[in-house]
């Protein structure tokens, strides 16, 4: 039974790597990730990411930089391109499913294991980000990587091996410190802290490696931070203070780099149900037929008491938060698939059903992600500057190509050389400045964008092309093969345009 279910899991994430990996970068998110990463690995500055905000390039203070460094030193193996991009966060993710595996393996024996993993890769949140360009695969990794090596290091007995289950903790931990800062700690502290208090393991929390640990903490975690400092004077009350202290309180904690995500408190929730889905529900199915017996075994159980103090603390945690977005409760993502497993055992869940249903979510997910391709399409720029080209043919290099009010971030990833850098602006200085260019500039808008300013009549302009999510227009007195796209004669901006 478990070789069957890996081989479904295997061919599912082998299709989403291979998707993923043809997938164009889209924005907001990928963009600026990759843009910054593509930034590092082209200055070879290691210390300080940086990011072109309104036609500026900054330090990008708000993350540390572990995950930059991943995906630079992809692209400087790999060459510029998707997969590269991709490579970082695919390894991370199976890096916790092997982790995960193993550790189920010698607690709770193989098919448990195999449950576990499977039931983690399956949700929809883990399968479509497994080839996603974000930061909060590589946390999972580190955060959920850290609890399961923390009760692997309780549950060894006192010999040799048990230091380096230690010291693997203190390595994932200065690893998710080094990757969106102080949050992961917690992530790990609060479920760890419980589980102790509630199970009275105060002895073997004593019996970590603190000081080898510490010291290798320590050496991860500190050269950066002085260098970030030093490089970048007032990065340590930005970082320790707006982006993590204020950030979870407050929505205006002063962001530097964007627009908060805030959200009532409690979604959090929400987005965990959604995101585990289509487990949540059996999940529920669970609790509800076996009722008391669910406490019962999971309070018995020290690995399942773990997993589900893990991912119920961590859900909490975000669900008091101001500022959340979905990916931010990956973390207890792992944690809920191996209580889940545990629970599916003790209930005698029948296999033929686990098997169906981890074939069919499979099946289903694929489906999805294929069929949402054009809809990734039209939120990347890629297509779009990739028709440009084409059209223009050899004239590319000396045409100016706009992008109305801000150019995405991925733009300067798939055209670097050919989009310029500007403060953001108007949709209706964008118009104008394009007018005022003449033969020598194209301007690229979005879909919705263009319909916004056709109800208010526009200039005459051509379509030069059009692709799903944009369209591509120059003015009327351009010589290219393109097809009128006006509806005013008179040269005067669209009223009411911004």
């Amino acid at each position: 039974m478990e070789r069957k279910l890996l081989l479904v899991l295997c061919l599912g994430l082998l299709v989403r790597m291979v998707v993923g990996a043809v997938l164009p970068i889209t924005d907001p998110t990928e963009g600026r990730y990759a843009l910054i990463a593509q930034e590092m690995a082209a200055s070879g500055d290691w210390v300080t990411p940086r990011l072109w905000i309104e036609g500026e390039q900054v330090p990008y203070l708000g993350k540390p930089p572990l995950f930059f460094w991943a995906t630079a030193l992809s692209l400087r193996l790999l060459g510029a391109s998707e997969f590269a991009l991709r490579l970082p966060a695919m390894i991370a993710a199976t890096a916790l499913l092997a982790l995960m595996f193993l550790v189920l393996k010698r607690s709770h024996g193989t098919p448990i294991a195999a449950t576990g993993v499977v039931i983690t890769a399956t949700t929809g949140l883990v399968f479509f980000l497994f080839a996603a360009v974000i930061i909060d695969l590589q946390l999972m990794l580190f955060t959920a990587g850290a609890v399961f090596a923390h009760f692997s290091f309780v549950q060894t007995p006192d010999d040799g091996s048990r230091k380096w289950w230690s010291l693997l903790v203190f390595a994932l931990l200065a690893g998710g410190l080094m990757t969106k800062g102080p949050v992961a700690i917690a992530l790990f502290a609060l479920p760890v802290g419980i589980w102790t208090a509630v199970h009275g393991k105060w002895a073997a929390l004593r019996a970590h490696e603190w000081i080898a640990g510490s010291v290798l903490f320590s050496a991860m975690v500190v050269p950066w931070f002085v260098l970030a400092e030093i490089r970048n004077p007032g990065f340590l009350h930005y970082f320790l203070v707006n982006e993590n202290l204020l950030r979870f309180l407050s929505t205006g904690y002063g962001d530097r780099y964007g627009i908060g995500h805030a959200v009532p408190r409690g979604s959090a929730v929400l987005m965990f149900v959604l995101g585990t889905l289509p487990w949540a529900p059996i999940a529920i199915w669970v609790v509800v037929k076996r009722r008391w017996e669910v406490v019962r075994s999971t309070l018995q159980d020290e690995g399942s008491s773990l997993f589900f103090i893990g991912f119920l603390s961590i859900v909490v945690f975000w669900s008091l938060a101001r500022q959340v977005l979905p990916t931010y409760v990956l973390p207890a993502i792992p944690l809920f698939g191996a209580w889940l497993a545990c629970e599916l055992k003790h209930s005698e869940f029948p296999v033929r059903t686990l098997r169906s249903v981890t074939t069919g979510t499979v099946a289903a997910w694929c489906l999805v992600l294929c069929a949402a391709a054009p809809i990734t399409a039209s939120r990347s720029t890629r297509h779009v500057l990739a028709e440009t080209t084409r059209v223009l043919g050899t004239g590319v290099g000396s045409t100016e190509i706009v992008f109305a009010g801000r150019a995405p971030h991925s733009a300067f990833f798939y055209a670097p050389d050919r989009i310029t850098q500007r403060s953001p602006e108007t949709i209706r200085d964008s118009l104008r400045r394009f007018l005022s260019a003449g033969d020598g500039s194209l301007l690229i808008i979005r879909d919705r964008e263009w319909e916004n300013l056709s109800k208010n009549g526009l200039p005459l302009v051509r379509f030069l092309l059009e692709v799903p999510g944009w369209k591509v227009i120059e003015s009327a007195t351009g010589n290219r093969n393109a097809h009128h796209a006006g509806v005013d004669a008179e040269p005067s901006l669209p009223r009411g345009a911004s």
